[in-house]
Order: structure tokens, then sequence, then C-alpha cells
């Protein structure tokens, strides 16, 4: 029987290319510094788990902005990180169905993953963003965000399979060292998936044979 039976993707830099500091200098225009908001109070994580509405969301920064924004000021200043994903990406997911369940666990938020669908419609009107994965795994639709164990635990009941059943690729260091403490193999990168990744697969599952 084999071993891997699911291959878990994270979203941004993996799948999509993004630039935080795009988004940073964004609200820097605007008049506020994003990191001195996420240290005085917790809305930014508040907001990947689902426990503030997006018209909360913009609220807080709307009110830390004095006013001085407008609400799609600042969603265009929010969305500002999020580039573009790469005609490639979307081959190699379908490859690895080939092989594997794919399936996308993501911290992120409603306002951002509506700019992502827009961005697909318009740019890859041939993809479908549901039927890209076989599960997604949002963090604001499910209430937990990695790298807490709950998050990793969730989805391996959703998909009903082992941790050593499934191999998870993410960007973030604590993230991976999340799932590596519940036994998931982990593959860390700093790079949006291409062909290494087969490469980096067949190093974890030694029946991973390609054509």
């Amino acid at each position: 029987m084999k071993k891997i039976k699911a291959v878990i993707l994270d979203l941004g830099v993996v799948i999509i290319n993004i630039d935080q500091e795009k988004t940073l200098r964004a609200f820097e225009r605007l008049g506020i510094d994003l990191e001195d908001i996420n240290e005085s109070m917790p809305i930014f994580k508040q907001y990947e788990k689902g426990e503030i509405s997006d018209e909360d969301f913009i609220r807080t920064l709307k009110s830390a902005l004095k006013g001085n924004a407008t609400e799609d000021q600042i969603i265009k200043a929010w969305n500002a990180m999020i580039l573009d994903i790469p005609k490639h990406r979307f081959r190699l997911i379908g490859e690895l169905r080939k092989h594997y369940n794919v399936h996308l666990l993501s911290n992120t938020n409603s306002i951002h993953i509506q700019e992502i669908k827009d961005y697909i419609s318009k740019y890859h009107p041939h993809e479908d963003w549901h039927s890209t994965f076989d599960k997604l795994f949002l963090s604001y639709e499910i209430g937990l965000r990695k790298p807490d164990a709950a998050i990793y635990n969730h989805v391996l009941n959703e998909i009903n399979l082992k941790p050593e059943e499934t191999i998870f690729v993410d960007d973030s260091r604590a993230n991976i060292k999340g799932a590596e403490k519940l036994g998931i193999n982990c593959i860390w990168t700093q790079n949006g998936i291409d062909k290494w990744l087969w490469d980096e697969l067949k190093k974890i599952d030694s029946d991973l044979h390609l054509d």
C-alpha cells in the first residue's frame, strides 16, 4: 500500500507570489504602521481566525487612520501584497493530483481570498479555485491557524489520514515545526512550487514513480 496519500500546500509564496512589504508601505503612505498595530492589538490573528468580520477589521484600521482613508483605500492597501500565480503552478498541482490528493492549508482572510479569486477569474479564466484542490482549509473559515497543533489535527481528521501519510509544504519555519511535532512529513521552501518539488517528494516517498 502506498505510504504517502496526500500533499498539503500552503498558499502564500508556495502557490501565489506575495510581497508583504508592499502592504506595509501602502499603509505607511496612508499614515499608519501595521507592525505597531500588530503589537498593540491582536486584530490580525483574530481576523485570520474569523473571530472578527471584514467590516470590523476595516473599521479598526479606519479608526487607526483617524478616518483619513476610505474603505476602498484600506482594502487596496491590504491586498497590495498579493502578486500573481504563474500558470505552471496550476499545471504542477494538476500533475500532483495524478499521484496524491492535494489540499490547501492557509492562514488567510476573506478579503485576500476574494482578491485571489478575482485574480484567477481575470488572468486564469480556465482555472477554478475550488476544483484546483481536493479540499481547502482556510483559517478564517475553520477558526484555527498555523502553527497551532489543532489546525493540523483538524485537517488530518477531515481527510482521514495519519500524519505519516501526508506531506506538508510551507514557507514558514514555525508552521513546519508545528506540523513536524505531530509526525507530518514536511518540505520547507522559500520559493513557489516548481519542478524541484518532485525531487523533494521522492526523498520522502520512495513509492513515487514519475512517467
